[in-house]
């Protein structure tokens, strides 16, 4: 068995820090970049909800990006750096910064990082409720937002929660019909150990044939049913 690699303690803690803290908390280019060096390799890869940024040059130009559109506010890290093997994480909030120094996290976030020889080589970033609101304020500049004040209420809250009514009714829809496939192996499987049960009599094993049969024709015109409704939708888009 090849020996894993496991992230000193000391090293998951700067990677983990100085991704969040020194990378993407840094408004100044030039020690943002040395931080950069010293903590990815060359060729590392970024992965965002909806984008994937590699190599030093792109990960500059996304905490450049995120910092000046979200002037005033600011990270703090959320529970402490764990780490399995090469895999480093740590938990984050990002909000504005008040006047006591105290960041109003209005985005929970956590950085997933896989190390490679002592520096970070890939990385994800995973939003808590990336389909709500938490995407749409990240999004959306500061100062677009402030034009949501001048909104009634109920409009504001439906721009914003759009985006998870959509996302939540498309998983329930999948998540329901991932379940009735589930159910319906599960029928089929039971049928056709009934009907190979030397238990049971000749004509129980004929009726659990007939309904593994069944059953299985069932499942076959549904995953047509199917088939043809991905079709469709992919020619219409």
């Amino acid at each position: 068995m090849a020996q894993a690699y496991i992230v000193p303690d000391e090293t998951a803690k700067k990677l983990a820090y100085g991704n969040l803290i020194h990378v993407f908390s840094n408004r100044d280019a030039a020690s943002r970049q040395a931080a950069i060096k010293e903590t990815y390799h060359e060729d590392v890869t970024f992965y965002e909800p909806d984008s994937v940024i590699t190599g030093h040059d792109g990960v500059d130009a996304t905490a450049a990006k995120l910092l000046d559109e979200r002037k005033g506010w600011g990270f703090v890290p959320s529970g402490n750096v764990t780490k399995n093997h090469e895999m480093v994480y740590l938990a984050w909030g990002f909000g504005p910064v008040g006047e006591d120094g105290e960041v109003d996290v209005k985005v929970t976030v956590a950085d997933v990082l896989i190390v490679e020889d002592g520096k970070v080589k890939k990385f994800w970033v995973v939003l808590n409720g990336v389909t709500d609101r938490v995407y749409y304020i990240l999004q959306v500049p500061s100062e677009q937002l402030e034009i949501g004040t001048h909104l009634k209420t109920s409009a504001r809250r439906a721009i914003v929660h759009l985006p998870i009514k959509i996302m939540v009714f498309g998983f329930l829809v999948a998540l329901a019909e991932a379940v009735g496939v589930l159910r319906k192996d599960k029928a089929i499987s039971d049928s056709t150990n009934a009907a190979n049960d030397p238990n049971k009599s000749e004509e129980e094993r004929r009726k659990a044939r007939e309904e593994a049969d069944r059953q299985q024709h069932l499942a076959e015109v549904e995953q047509e049913a199917r088939d043809q409704s991905d079709e469709a939708m992919a020619a219409g888009g």
